[in-house]
């Protein structure tokens, strides 16, 4: 899996294709959202404000865990 830095390294994402579960670093914790579709995911990377689209979109849809 493949990390992507985003807003100056504040969050870290990365995504599992074969699970389908997105991964997160963000302020020194580790969340892993599931059943993630590919496409909220290329939407976070191209998001103007990926803080927002996590917490908004990603956070309101999948269910998550703090790893």
């Amino acid at each position: 899996m493949e990390w992507s830095s985003l807003e100056d390294g504040a969050i870290e994402a990365g995504y599992d294709e074969m699970l389908h579960q997105l991964h997160i670093k963000k302020t020194g914790d580790y969340y892993i959202y599931y059943e993630v579709e590919k496409n909220d995911f290329i939407a976070l990377l191209e998001s103007s404000s990926p803080s927002s689209y996590l917490k908004d979109t990603i956070a309101s849809k999948y269910e998550a865990n703090l790893a």
